[in-house]
């Protein structure tokens, strides 16, 4: 009997089986070969800006442009490429995690943004929006507009920000110990009681009574690290101290500089009436919404405030979807200037 004559049996469910793994296969290796770019380009940077440093140089003398131009010759990559790696280690000291929202064409775009806020705002649009890399070129250029001078005040800059979710965290595997732990930020994780669920990397948590509820949440990472939270004290124009509920009855105290605006020095007497007019606008409210970022260079948490209306009428969900930003609010009343 001729090949051709056989009837396979089942044979449509091993041909879209065997399809299956293919597929999943070339997908997998995309998304290493991915990463490994960004790695690649990463530890680059790092080492040629190690290099520099160990012989007490800089790109722009003699020995540094020399420098890119051999390694351009020896390892067949760009002098502009070899900068570009430089300026992503220069913008991000520390590897950033595996994403894949962000590959190395959007790092080339975000490395060349200096400012903190910004860079990690476009992070986030690049992740919301799903954006490649050409089209974040476009938002960057969109948002680069020159400073309006103090003696311009005929229009207030609008400033952008991201709400978060409350009571959403990533898990995390403490290998240790052998336990799955829900990061609840600050270096502070919580292990469950039991079981993640089947393939989550992100979880929300519902109370049932005394008990916490752990399921599987498909949200954008953008979306964690928000807070409700209580004022302590005002410590100037931008910066408060607040106990923020991460949870679990879990309470942790930070200092928090507000994200996107800088108050004169508190010695001055403009710094002394920012704070003394943040204490006013928020010594009555029951709580705050917060939505950490990035720390400063003091170690302090970056974070977007939300509030709720003055009478008091917004629940703790109202205030998370439409809280008024405390930023923006400060900087229409004049209090304060944006980062340049």
């Amino acid at each position: 009997m001729k090949a051709s004559q056989i009837i396979l049996q089942n044979y449509d469910k091993l041909l879209l089986e065997v399809k299956n793994y293919v597929e999943k296969t070339a997908e997998s290796i995309s998304k290493i070969a991915t990463r490994k770019k960004v790695e690649m380009a990463w530890n680059i940077g790092r080492a040629v800006q190690k290099h520099l440093e160990e012989n007490n140089q800089s790109e722009k003398t003699g020995y540094g442009k020399h420098l890119f131009e051999r390694l351009e010759t020896d390892v067949s990559i760009s002098q502009s490429a070899l900068y570009k790696m430089r300026n992503f280690y220069k913008s991000y000291p520390k590897l950033p995690r595996d994403d894949d929202k962000l590959n190395w064409s959007h790092y080339r775009v975000l490395a060349g943004v200096k400012d903190e806020d910004r860079r990690k705002y476009l992070e986030d649009l690049a992740r919301e929006e799903n954006l490649d890399a050409e089209k974040l070129r476009k938002k960057l250029r969109k948002i680069r507009k020159p400073q309006i001078s103090e003696n311009k005040k005929s229009e207030v800059k609008k400033l952008n920000f991201k709400r978060g979710k409350l009571f959403c965290y990533e898990l995390s595997e403490v290998a240790e110990l052998g336990v799955t732990c829900v990061d609840c930020g600050f270096g502070i994780l919580h292990q469950l009681e039991k079981n993640a669920p089947k393939d989550a990397e992100i979880v929300e948590t519902i109370k049932r009574g005394e008990k916490y509820l752990v399921k599987k949440l498909a949200v954008n990472a953008a979306k964690l690290n928000a807070y409700k939270a209580y004022l302590r004290k005002v410590v100037d124009g931008d910066t408060i101290h607040v106990i923020l509920d991460l949870g679990f009855k879990i309470f942790h105290e930070e200092i928090l500089r507000l994200r996107q605006i800088d108050a004169p020095e508190f010695s001055t007497s403009a710094g002394k009436k920012s704070a003394r007019e943040l204490k006013k606008i928020l010594q009555n409210l029951p709580f705050l919404i917060v939505k950490t970022h990035t720390t400063d260079i003091y170690g302090r948490y970056l974070a977007d405030v939300f509030l709720p209306d003055a009478e008091g009428k917004f629940s703790v969900t109202e205030t998370v979807e439409k809280g008024e930003y405390l930023s923006q609010i400060l900087l229409d009343k004049n209090l304060v200037k944006t980062f340049a």
